[in-house]
């Protein structure tokens, strides 16, 4: 029997290579979905590029409090333009010292900026570095859905399979309130998560997808960070962007795809 899953590809827009690569594979029917950061400057011409695929994946916001500079005055006014690294808003959103306020105030641009370049709402919402399951921004995440009345919006649950010290983080971080919200407020949800692993182990992709391809669940999501060659970028994903690249590109893929007895497609909201 066939197994239906999504293959995502994050950070769309972030820079050129990435987006460079993420177009490429769009080209060659290699993934279903494709999760935006908008907050980059060069993001309008990146949506141009993307449109023309709009009818045949899932386009959804990358939502990024994480990356660059804010676009709300309010978040700015609150705590800077700049965006917060990662581990700083990890603990002071699970101590809850963050406010709820600029935090929505942020997803709206956000949500905006996506729409005025793209012509339609998101499809999906996750977030950069999975900063939406956490506290206080998951309260704010939904929030604002639930204000859009955007029912046909689904929201990727970030619960990989296994154990290691990256995905054990990644759950304790908001995993389950997440859950527990959406189900709440009956917003769809993704069925089934994977695609994490050391991006230090690049080189050993292939043997990592096959296992995400194995351990998916029908209709469930694998996350994919595609991209060029980029001298600018820090390893290691510098090393990492392009290896998946070329391996979701190949013919090994599809002989994956195969192997698993999975096809690609998009989001089913009654799977």
């Amino acid at each position: 029997m066939t197994k239906h899953i999504l293959v995502c590809a994050d950070d769309y827009g972030q820079t050129l290579p990435i987006s460079q690569a993420i177009i490429a594979l769009l080209k060659e029917k290699r993934l279903s979905a494709v999760s935006c950061m908008v907050t980059c400057e060069h993001w309008p011409e990146h949506a141009a590029l993307l449109k023309p695929f709009m009818d045949e994946v899932d386009i959804g916001l990358h939502f990024n409090l994480t990356h660059g500079t804010a676009l709300s005055s309010q978040y700015q006014s609150q705590y800077g333009e700049r965006f917060n690294p990662l581990g700083s808003l990890l603990v002071k959103s699970q101590l809850r010292l963050i406010k709820k306020v600029p935090i929505a105030d942020e997803f709206r641009a956000q949500w905006q900026r996506f729409t005025q370049y793209l012509g339609r709402t998101p499809n999906f919402v996750d977030g950069h570095q999975h900063v939406h399951q956490f506290p206080i921004v998951r309260d704010a995440l939904v929030d604002s859905l639930l204000q859009q009345a955007a029912s046909n919006v689904f929201v990727r649950i970030v619960n990989p399979r296994g154990w290691s010290m990256k995905k054990a983080i990644i759950k304790l971080s908001g995993t389950f309130g997440l859950q527990r919200l959406l189900k709440k407020h009956q917003i769809p949800v993704t069925t089934s998560f994977t695609g994490i692993y050391s991006f230090k182990d690049a080189t050993q992709y292939r043997q990592y997808a096959q296992n995400f391809l194995r351990e998916i669940k029908d209709f469930g999501l694998m996350m994919c960070h595609p991209g060029l060659e980029d001298p600018n970028e820090c390893f290691p994903m510098s090393q990492s962007r392009p290896l998946e690249y070329i391996y979701l590109a190949s013919q090994a893929f599809l002989d994956d795809l195969k192997a698993a007895k999975a096809s690609i497609t998009r989001f089913n909201y009654s799977p």
